[in-house]
C-alpha cells in the first residue's frame, strides 16, 4: 500500500515533454508526506500505566474485546509496583521490596477471568456451575527471568456457593505452576495433560477458619508459555477424586507471580482465557417462568446484583486479609520437610493423586 501510494503521487506529475523543477519538487513533497505518514502512525506512544497502590488494578482488553483486569496483589506490605502497556492483558514487575525469608508470600501480581472478592470481568460467564461447563482453557505468555524466590502460576478458585465471590472460597483452589525461580520441585506422581507432564500435590488447607481444599499441578519441566491450556481435564479428575464437587462453582482463572523475595522484571507478555458453558434447554417448565422470573427480576434491589457489574475502582478489603495463598505455602513447606503444618485443619501431605 505505501508503494502504490508513492508511484499515484509521482504519476500526477506533469508529463507534457519534460517535467519542470517546480513539479518534480511538489512530486517529491508530496511522496514524502505519504511516505511518512503511516511512519508516524506507527510510532504513536503507546499507554504504559503504573500501578502501585496495593490490590488497585485497571480493566484491560484483549483479543475479541475481551475484558481482563490486572491487579497489584500487594500484601505483605513492601513497595510494589506494576506497569501495563497500552491497556492490554499484560504487565510487568517494575519494583519488588518482597523480601521474605520463610513460608509466606509477599505478593502476587497477576491478571483476571472472572470474579474474585467482588470484582467481576464483564462478559466473562463466570462463576459457573462446575457440572455445566463445557470447555476452559487459557494462554499466558511470559518471562520468567528474574532474581529472588518466585513463581508463574495460574490459580483457579472453586466456592461451595455463587455468593463465594463476595469473599473467601471455601471449596477448592487449584494452582498450576508453569516455571519457579529458586524452589526446586519434590518427585511426585506425574500425571500427562495437554502433551505436557505435570507433578501433582494436593491436601486440605485452612486460612481464619476457612478451609478448602488445595491442589498443586508443577511442569516437570518448565515452561515459558501454554497456548489453549486445557483446564477441564484437570478438574475433571480432581472431580473423580472427590477433591471438587460438580454443584460447586468455578469463580475465575488468574495468572501471576508469587513472590517471597526479589521478582522484578517478572514480565507478562500476554494473557488469555476462555470458559464455556452447556446451555440449558428451554423446557416447558423455563417457558412458563420467563414472564415471572423476569418480573421478580426486575424488582430486584441494586445491591442484590451489584455483585455482576461491579464498578473497576479499588474493593475494600479489611485490614486483617491476606492472600489465601499465604496459608497454603506453610502447608507446602511442611509437607516436603517431611512434617506436619502446626495450623490445625491440614491433612497429611499425600504424594498421589489417587489417595
Amino acid at each position: 500500500m505505501l508503494r502504490r501510494r508513492t508511484r499515484l503521487a509521482l504519476a500526477a506529475v506533469p508529463a507534457a515533454g519534460f517535467l519542470t523543477a517546480a513539479a518534480l519538487t511538489a512530486a517529491a513533497l508530496t511522496a514524502a508526506a505519504l511516505t511518512a505518514a503511516p511512519a508516524g502512525a506507527a510510532a504513536a506512544p503507546v499507554q504504559v500505566t503504573t500501578i502501585c497502590k496495593e490490590h488497585d488494578y485497571r480493566v484491560v482488553t484483549g483479543t475479541g474485546n475481551k475484558k481482563y483486569v490486572i491487579e497489584n496483589g500487594n500484601f505483605g506490605g513492601r513497595p510494589e509496583c506494576i506497569t501495563n502497556r497500552g491497556l492490554r492483558p499484560n504487565f510487568t514487575v517494575t519494583r519488588s521490596g518482597a523480601d521474605s525469608t520463610g513460608p509466606e508470600v509477599d505478593a502476587y501480581p497477576f491478571a483476571l477471568y472472572g470474579c474474585s472478592w467482588k470484582v467481576c470481568t464483564p462478559g466473562s460467564g463466570l462463576p459457573a456451575r462446575v457440572s455445566r461447563i463445557r470447555s476452559a482453557s487459557a494462554s499466558w505468555y511470559l518471562r520468567p527471568a528474574a532474581p529472588g524466590r518466585w513463581n508463574a502460576a495460574f490459580d483457579v478458585w472453586f466456592g461451595r456457593h455463587r455468593s463465594a465471590v463476595n469473599g473467601q472460597a471455601k471449596g477448592a483452589e487449584l494452582m498450576i505452576w508453569l516455571n519457579a525461580g529458586d524452589y526446586p520441585a519434590v518427585a511426585s506422581r506425574v500425571i500427562r495433560v495437554d502433551h505436557r507432564r505435570w507433578y501433582v500435590y494436593h491436601w486440605v488447607t485452612s486460612h481464619d477458619g476457612a478451609h478448602w481444599n488445595y491442589i498443586q499441578l508443577r511442569a516437570v519441566r518448565p515452561v515459558s508459555h501454554v497456548h489453549g491450556l486445557a483446564l477441564l481435564p484437570i478438574i475433571r479428575k480432581a472431580e473423580r477424586m472427590g477433591l471438587i464437587r460438580p454443584r460447586w462453582w468455578m469463580l475465575n482463572i488468574e495468572s501471576g507471580f508469587e513472590i517471597w523475595h526479589g521478582g522484578r522484571g517478572l514480565q507478562t507478555t500476554w494473557f488469555a482465557a476462555s470458559v464455556r458453558r452447556w446451555q440449558r434447554p428451554a423446557g416447558p417448565g423455563l417457558r412458563r417462568c420467563r414472564q415471572s422470573c423476569s418480573a421478580r427480576a426486575a424488582s430486584w434491589p441494586a445491591a442484590r446484583s451489584a455483585w455482576m457489574v461491579r464498578p473497576f475502582h479499588s474493593p475494600p478489603r479489611p485490614a486483617w486479609w491476606r492472600r489465601p495463598e499465604s496459608a497454603v505455602i506453610p502447608a507446602y513447606m511442611s509437607a516436603i520437610s517431611g512434617r506436619l503444618s502446626p495450623r490445625s485443619g491440614d491433612s497429611p501431605y499425600r504424594r498421589s493423586m489417587g489417595t
